[in-house]
């Protein structure tokens, strides 16, 4: 398959695994509850190390983690669990009347079936592990399960390309998980949990005092030996030639998403910009190809379910997306330096990992809760790509913000948008104002773009608008109970998008990207928003909301709604925000109530 070729599978996928209202997505309309996953992936005969479990409230201040930085941890017992047990670890169980409990994580996931796996590549860590290795995470009990061992001359090696202690993290994805339930669309589900996940690590490591950043000189298939996922197989070829040779190997197979580096996140003293603690990683990535080169892994992993459902949508996009260079080449992106309290600042006392592990998802909002002004804007300030957990990603941002507001204190109910991305955002803004004024809001932080979206009339309109748009661009913007109505009938007829405080689109830059990079950014852009939409949970928590991620919604009544008629631009995820209602039927059981604790 040419990069062409991929390409045109990838805007192919996306076409074809829209939602719209009188046909959704391909699924498989009913739910096989015979072959329903196993949400824990684990491997059978190997080394177990069971971690320590954290007291939650011995953490920085959720609040004062955008200040500034704590001092680094140390390496040690202690690190490795907390950084886990803040970030992927179980949250809570919650059983209803006469039923089995289910468990809920840390990290957020579409339908909580948890496509996503974590790995660990570390040192030899006293108190854990004499000798370093790849290690699997094993969520249910807390736990690694040794893959390989790394001897130490191998991990000098890996040590000499980086100036500090280091760990690096892989994630991947098994999209099995989400297809049962979701069907074609599932693809793109998997790719915003993985957004989640790195948005989790990069608050848990914040925590701790170090970084994120990703590692990029690596190939799928290098990623598959790193990890020993074997995702996918061929034979060589030049790189044109790779991906037509390229299938996966079982339904349940792993797919890597991404290599992560963690490192301590030290500061200048004067500028408050990074300290460097590596070069570029062409040399860390070159070292661990080679190290792990022919290497041996122990076990083999548990089945999920007893049959499977073929999706060939699935399984031709993740051909597609599988990166068959080591040297992918990205745009200039600045690291993230968000001044300390910007823009306005909380000293709330709860405990970051108080916040980490009290987020939940709701399917209930109370249509009387009203959100602080300030808060709100505190909430849009801490998802601009300024903040420190967007260093994580390789791409500047790519994806603004379209607000559907309905109780928010002295705001105005109705349509805005807040531009996250302004050297990229200049033909969405030229799009919006063919429909819309962008009217500045009084009173809003000035480090916030943000616009009210005030509907032209019919007359006011270019005449290239197509007629078949108009109609459906024609709404009044200034009555809560239309906005309101046209969140929750976009959101797939949600009730929950319009009883919020708000709810919102994810619009991203789409066509343009892709055609300059590849379908390697088409995963990327859903990470960004799955990074988004943790910010998001994690500040409603803080200010005692909640918020909920939406991936049903009609794709294109969103663009109608905007006047984007192209592909330029692209709503890929919705999320709501509002007071919870709490379900009183449901109990909820500790995390690790089944290991005694």
């Amino acid at each position: 398959m040419k990069d062409t070729d991929a390409l045109d599978t990838i805007l192919r996928y996306h076409a074809q695994t829209k939602h719209h209202p009188d046909r959704y997505a391909p699924s498989l309309g009913y739910m096989d509850w015979e072959n329903q996953p196993v949400p824990f992936r684990w491997f059978n005969n190997t080394e177990k190390i069971d971690l320590f479990h954290p007291d939650i409230r011995q953490t920085p201040g959720y609040d004062a983690l955008f200040g500034s930085i704590p001092d680094p941890a140390p390496l040690d017992a202690v690190f490795i669990s907390a950084l886990f047990y803040h970030s992927l670890a179980l949250a809570a169980w919650k059983q209803a009347s006469g039923s089995r409990p289910w468990s809920l994580r840390i990290n957020p996931s579409s339908g909580a079936l948890y496509p996503t796996e974590s790995y660990l590549i570390s040192p030899g860590i006293q108190g854990l592990y004499d000798t370093g290795g790849l290690f699997h995470y094993d969520p249910m009990h807390h736990r690694l399960e040794r893959r390989c061992r790394i001897p130490d001359p191998a991990w000098a090696d890996l040590s000499s390309h980086v100036n500090s202690s280091f760990l690096i993290l892989g994630l991947s994805s098994i999209f099995w998980r989400e297809s049962w339930k979701y069907g074609a669309r599932a693809l793109r589900y998997c790719h915003l949990d993985v957004g989640h996940a790195i948005g989790c690590i990069s608050f848990a490591a914040r925590a701790l005092g170090w970084k994120l950043s990703m590692l990029t000189h690596l190939s799928h298939e290098d990623m598959n030996h790193i990890l020993g996922t074997g995702a996918m197989a061929h034979t060589t070829g030049d790189d044109h030639h790779k991906r037509s040779q390229m299938k996966l190997e079982h339904p349940e197979q792993e797919v890597p998403d991404a290599l992560l580096l963690l490192t301590p996140d030290q500061r200048d003293a004067e500028s408050g910009l990074p300290k460097p603690t590596h070069g570029p990683d062409e040399g860390l990535c070159r070292a661990l190809k080679a190290r792990f080169s022919g290497l041996t892994f122990e076990g083999a992993p548990n089945r999920l379910s007893r049959e499977h459902h073929e999706w060939p949508l699935i399984d031709d996009a993740a051909l597609a997306l599988a990166r068959t260079e080591s040297t992918p080449t990205f745009p200039d992106k600045d690291p993230a330096n968000a001044p300390i309290g910007w823009p306005g600042h909380f000293d709330r006392p709860d405990p970051s990992g108080v916040i980490f592990r009290k987020r939940r998802s709701v399917s209930t909002m109370d249509p009387e809760g009203i959100l602080a002004l300030d808060t709100f804007y505190t909430m849009l300030a801490r998802t601009l790509p300024e903040q420190f957990m967007f260093d994580a990603l390789v791409l500047p941002a790519q994806v603004s913000l379209v607000l559907f507001v309905h109780r928010v204190e002295s705001l105005l109910p109705g349509l805005y948008i807040l531009i996250r991305n302004r050297p990229g955002s200049e033909h969405l803004i030229k799009t919006l104002k063919t429909t819309y004024t962008l009217e500045p809001e009084p009173n809003c932080p000035e480090a916030l773009e943000f616009y009210r979206l005030c509907a032209r009339s019919q007359a006011e309109q270019p005449a290239d608008v197509p007629d078949q748009w108009r109609d459906s661009i024609l709404i009044d913007t200034s009555n809560p109970e239309t906005i309101q109505d046209l969140a929750s009938r976009i959101s797939c007829h949600q009730d929950i998008a319009g009883l919020g405080a708000f709810s919102l689109g994810m619009i991203a830059r789409f066509e343009p990207l892709l055609q300059s990079m590849g379908p390697l950014a088409y995963p990327m852009l859903f990470w960004e928003c799955g990074l988004i939409g943790q910010v998001l949970y994690l500040e409603a928590t803080a200010a005692g909301f909640a918020g909920t991620g939406i991936g049903c919604f009609f794709d294109d009544m969103m663009h109608r709604l905007l006047g984007i008629h192209t592909i330029s631009f692209q709503s890929l995820y919705h999320f709501t925000v509002g007071r919870p209602i709490i379900d009183s039927r449901l109990k909820s059981l500790a995390p690790y109530h089944h290991l005694g604790r």
